[in-house]
């Protein structure tokens, strides 16, 4: 009910005059301006996570210590915490990706113990994080199956 009545009486700037506009007009105004601060907002969360990603691997360029300290640093769960506290509040949902972060961390290991070794063997790098990546999530199946039944809730 309140959604409509602002609907009805939109009030807006234009060339420094308030304008006042009302009916079906207002109506998509209003969802308009909804749907620009819902995308704005799924943008500035895509610019952050970006610049992130991108001061890592720049930083991994000239430092490869410090590169790989900052990848190693879960900062993808961070800022997927981060972003669904700030999303939902719900502090359950968090707790649950939490854990089943902490559970599949493992098998990502195989990743890193792969990719490495192919590049050691003389394979091209597409090929080698190709190969590597599949092989991962077959590892990944098989560890979730395991797990399931050992009893631990994913």
């Amino acid at each position: 009910m309140t959604e409509k009545r602002i609907d009805e009486n939109l009030l807006y700037w234009r060339n420094g005059k308030k304008l006042r506009i009302s009916g079906q007009r207002a109506f998509w105004v209003s969802k308009l301006w909804t749907a620009i601060g819902v995308n704005m907002y799924l943008l500035i969360k895509t610019l952050i996570t970006a610049i992130v990603v991108v001061g890592i691997s720049e930083l991994g360029k000239k430092f490869s210590l410090i590169g790989g300290v900052l990848a190693s640093l879960p900062l993808t769960s961070i800022l997927a915490f981060v972003w669904l506290f700030q999303d939902t509040k719900d502090i359950d949902k968090i707790v649950e990706l939490s854990n089943i972060i902490f559970w599949m961390v493992v098998p990502s290991l195989f990743f890193f113990l792969c990719f490495p070794w192919f590049l050691k063997q003389g394979w091209r790098f597409y090929p080698s994080l190709a190969t590597s990546a599949v092989l991962m999530v077959g590892v990944y199946s098989i560890y979730i199956i395991v797990m399931k039944k050992m009893g631990v809730k994913l």
